[in-house]
C-alpha cells in the first residue's frame, strides 16, 4: 500500500477550547502527510470554540465539526462519537490544547506499514508550561522496553503515553477495543484504560522522537488527589475482568499513591504522609516501590525540605540516580 493512500481519522474532542483550538487545528493542517480527516466533536461549549472550528471547516473539506446533543463532561463520549464517524484505517487523537510536529502523521503511518502487526504506535511529547520545573520536559517511556512483547504490565505500573501522541491501526484491534470506556468513574483516565486493553492482545510501537507538544495549564486535569480515585478505578476494573493478578494490581496502586502523594507533599504533608503509608502497606516489603514510599513518608515529616527539593528539582535528580519511577 502506498503511504499516502491510507486514510487517518483524527479525533479531537473539544469543550470551551477557544484559547488553543486554532493552534491545534493549524498543527494538523501543517502535517506533511495529507490524507486525513479531522473530526472535531464539541461537547456543547459555552464559548466560541465551534465558531472558530467552523472557520476551518468552511475552507477545508477534510475538517468536520459536530456537536453533541448535550454536554457529557467526559472526553470519552466525544472521542467515541468521533470514532463512530471515522472512515480511516488509522485513528489518531489530538486534544484541543496540544500541538503536533509537522511530520507526526507521516512517521507513524510509515511505521505501521513497515511493521504491519502493530496495534498502536506513539512518540514522546514535550511539555509547555509556565513552571520551569516542567517546561521543556519530555514525556515518554523509559529505556529498555522490549516492544516485541506485551507492555501491559509495564503500562499498568505507570501510564507513559500522552493521548495526543497515539495512532492506532483499527484493523489490528478487536472491535470492542476500538472505543473508550464512558463510565464516569474513569473520566479523564479512560485513555490509559484503552491503551491497557489494547496492550493485552496487541503489540505497541514506539518512535523515540518528539512528536508534539503537551500544553500544561490550569485547565488540565493533572494527576492529583482528584484523579486518584479514577486511576484506582482503572486498576480495579482490570482486576475484576481477570486481566491482572492482585500482586501486580497492588504494585500499580502503590505507584499511583506515591505519584499523588509526592505531588502534594509540599502543600499538605499530613495527607501525603498517609498516602505514602497506605502505599507501603500495599507494596511488598523492601521492594523498590516500598522503599520509595518509605522515603517519601520520612520526608513528609519535613515539609520545608520537600519544598526545597522540588524547587531545585532534587527529587527528579535523585529519582534518575536511584529509581526508575516507571518500573517501581
Amino acid at each position: 500500500m502506498n503511504c499516502e493512500s491510507a486514510m487517518v481519522s483524527i479525533i479531537m474532542p473539544v469543550y470551551n477550547a477557544r484559547a488553543f483550538i486554532a493552534e491545534s487545528i493549524e498543527s494538523v493542517l501543517g502535517q506533511s502527510y495529507g490524507h486525513w480527516e479531522l473530526i472535531i466533536v464539541d461537547d456543547c461549549s459555552r464559548d466560541d470554540t465551534v465558531r472558530i472550528a467552523r472557520r476551518y471547516e468552511d475552507v477545508d473539506s477534510r475538517v468536520r465539526v459536530v456537536t453533541l446533543t448535550q454536554n457529557s463532561g467526559r472526553p470519552a463520549v466525544a472521542r467515541n462519537h468521533g470514532l463512530r464517524l471515522a472512515s480511516g484505517q488509522y485513528a489518531a487523537f489530538l486534544d484541543a490544547d496540544d500541538l503536533w510536529n509537522p511530520g507526526k502523521l507521516k512517521r507513524q503511518v510509515e511505521f505501521f506499514q513497515d511493521k504491519p502487526g502493530k496495534a498502536l504506535v506513539f512518540g514522546k511529547f514535550r511539555v509547555m508550561c509556565n513552571d520551569p520545573r516542567f517546561d521543556g520536559k519530555e514525556i515518554g517511556p523509559s529505556k529498555g522496553i522490549n516492544w516485541e512483547k506485551s507492555v501491559y504490565e509495564r503500562l499498568l505500573k505507570y501510564d507513559f503515553i500522552v493521548n495526543s501522541s497515539v495512532m492506532i491501526d483499527l484493523t489490528n484491534i478487536a472491535q470492542e477495543e476500538h472505543f473508550f470506556d464512558e463510565d464516569p468513574k474513569l473520566a479523564f483516565v479512560e485513555d490509559w484504560d484503552l491503551w491497557l486493553r489494547i496492550a493485552r492482545n496487541g503489540l505497541f510501537g514506539y518512535i523515540p522522537e518528539t512528536s508534539g507538544i503537551y500544553r500544561m495549564h490550569g485547565a488540565n486535569f493533572s494527576l492529583g488527589p482528584a484523579r486518584l480515585d479514577r486511576a484506582m478505578a482503572v486498576v480495579d476494573k482490570h482486576v475484576a475482568k481477570g486481566f491482572v493478578d492482585h500482586v501486580a494490581a497492588d504494585r500499580a496502586r502503590a505507584n499511583i499513591l506515591f505519584t499523588v502523594a509526592w505531588s502534594i507533599v509540599d502543600q499538605d504533608a499530613s495527607k501525603a504522609g498517609k498516602l505514602f503509608g497506605k502505599a507501603m502497606r500495599l507494596a511488598k516489603v523492601f521492594s523498590k516501590i516500598y522503599l520509595m514510599n518509605a522515603l517519601g513518608r520520612f520526608l513528609a515529616l519535613f515539609p520545608g525540605v520537600c519544598v526545597w527539593m522540588k524547587q531545585n528539582s532534587i527529587d527528579r535528580k535523585v529519582g534518575k540516580l536511584f529509581f526508575n519511577h516507571q518500573d517501581l
